[in-house]
């Protein structure tokens, strides 16, 4: 199965979470728009064998199909403790760090708050209240350090979370 992670009203972590809930033994390739350091990783945790950025599709499309379909998995080196976060600055290393450490949800949420998304229209999107979203957004507040709304669209934005 191919899944793009930007399905409307459930992001593609908790449709991959479901399906495994679910007994479903299907193997899934992710593919995504978002930055692969960040994604990648909870993909295959969430029980995903493949993760494929958009902009790599076309070349690597037929490379991770034929790699899962053989009983692999396709995951990018970043997935393996390599890659962009062993060699960022030491500030942006520990952004990354606390990056890590969101939910899956909170991290969508991140996402929607840093494309200028109300509170009201992320509850709707992912069929949540108004004040859960109010909740997740207060932990983000406190598990990235930002004073505000506007460090956390600008933390987003250095890490390439938001298109």
């Amino acid at each position: 199965m191919v899944l793009d992670l930007g399905i409307p009203k459930m992001d593609g972590l908790e449709v991959i979470t479901r399906l495994r809930a679910l007994g479903m033994t299907t193997r899934i390739l992710v593919i995504s728009s978002q930055v692969q350091e960040h994604f990648a990783s909870r993909c295959a945790l969430a029980g995903a064998q493949g993760f494929i950025a958009k902009k790599d599709a076309l070349e690597g499309m037929a490379e991770a199909l034929k790699t899962l379909r053989a009983g692999r998995v396709y995951l990018p080196a970043s997935c393996y403790g390599t890659g962009i976060a062993a060699i960022a600055p030491e500030k942006n290393r520990s952004e990354s760090q606390r990056l890590a450490t969101l939910s899956d949800r909170e991290l969508v949420v991140l996402q929607y708050l840093a494309r200028g998304w109300s509170n009201k229209a992320i509850a709707d999107e992912l069929l949540l209240s108004n004040k859960t979203i109010s909740t997740y957004k207060t932990r983000l507040l406190a598990k990235l350090d930002a004073r505000n709304l506007v460090d956390l669209i600008a933390l987003a934005e250095r890490h390439a979370l938001v298109e």
